[in-house]
């Protein structure tokens, strides 16, 4: 995720995150801040140095402090996001665990299916951050719930027919 915005103090301000490894770079002015720590950088402006702060990340809402002024990067994750993000791996995880439901639909269960609808839990709340409109963040969730109960089902077709 890469959010860039205009500061009048400072400049033209980058920030990137890895939703896989949560790993931060601050850009100001194209040049990349030096690390201090995983979530603390230096910023040389106009001969002081000013140190950058990174609170929070990206799923649970970021802010980045500069100073004394602060920059919302990522807002503040609602309770629906969360839910629809971990409902496909509470959806698999009970149905892919019941031997009556899985003679239904045999959804594979176990550590494969939860790494699937895991890895496609944080794939959806990313998607959903994307957006600020209510209904096209519960669309991906919906959409990636869906996904992930198509692919532990179709692994669980393969496994039954071999």
């Amino acid at each position: 995720m890469v959010k860039s915005f205009m500061s009048e103090l400072y400049g033209l301000i980058e920030y990137e995150e890895s939703s896989w490894t949560g790993k931060k770079k601050v850009k100001v002015n194209g040049a990349e801040l030096k690390p201090l720590d995983k979530t603390s950088f230096m910023l040389e402006h106009k001969s002081t140095m000013i140190t950058v702060k990174v609170v929070g990340n990206f799923f649970k809402g970021a802010i980045l402090q500069i100073g004394d002024e602060e920059y919302e990067i990522s807002p503040k994750s609602l309770w629906y996001e969360y839910v629809l993000a971990l409902l496909p791996f509470i959806f698999v995880m009970i149905w892919g665990n019941s031997a009556v439901l899985c003679s239904i639909i045999p959804v594979l269960g176990g550590a494969i299916s939860g790494g699937i609808s895991g890895a496609l839990g944080i794939v959806s709340m990313s998607k959903m951050k994307t957006t600020t409109n209510p209904l096209v963040k519960v669309a991906y969730g919906l959409v990636f719930i869906l996904i992930t109960i198509v692919i532990c089902a179709a692994l669980g077709y393969a496994i039954l027919g071999a």
